[in-house]
């Protein structure tokens, strides 16, 4: 009963904190999934060239063997799980009252979701022409998108300096 009194008196609560307004609540929000799905996607790739190593190079030279088949599925298929799952929960989030963190966060949705594209060729492509002719046309839209997200983050990340986690983008620092 004690516990019960304490907590509706707000007792040994943080409502004593004066509440964030609407559009910083909206903000922080924002803020929180682009950190967990940065965060998410630097972890994928990592998993990937661990798993993977060069399996582009080795399908241009070789051709799409069975084995390199076989290792294409391993690895690929369970990104593209991560990857449509971590999207999900980046679009769960309403974007930020910023248009900074919205137009980040639609961007970076998109980016997922071109990575998901690439990342479902490599398990269903089944020739190497099949392989690279997908590949190369998806990899121009991630680019687009890639040098976006680069031009983002800076600006994000001077003004969030929490959302400093880019590391799967080639230029960031």
């Amino acid at each position: 009963m004690i516990g019960f009194a304490l907590a509706s008196t707000g007792c040994g609560s943080s409502s004593s904190l004066p509440p964030l307004d609407p559009a910083a609540a909206k903000n922080t929000a924002a803020v929180g999934a682009l950190v967990a799905a940065t965060a998410s996607i630097n972890a994928e790739l990592d998993r990937q060239h661990r798993l993977g190593g060069n399996l582009s190079h080795e399908i241009r030279t070789r051709g799409l063997t069975p084995s390199l088949r076989r290792r294409l599925t391993r690895v690929f298929e369970p990104a593209v799980v991560h990857f449509v799952n971590a999207r999900k929960r980046l679009d769960s989030t309403p974007p930020g009252a910023d248009p900074l963190l919205a137009k980040t966060q639609r961007t970076l949705s998109l980016w997922l979701a071109r990575q998901t594209e690439a990342d479902r060729i490599a398990v269903t492509a089944r020739t190497n022409a099949d392989y690279l002719s997908r590949t190369k046309k998806v990899a121009r839209k991630i680019a687009r998108l890639t040098r976006r997200l680069e031009t983002l983050s800076t600006r994000v990340q001077t003004k969030y300096p929490g959302v400093s986690n880019w590391k799967f983008l080639p230029n960031s620092s």
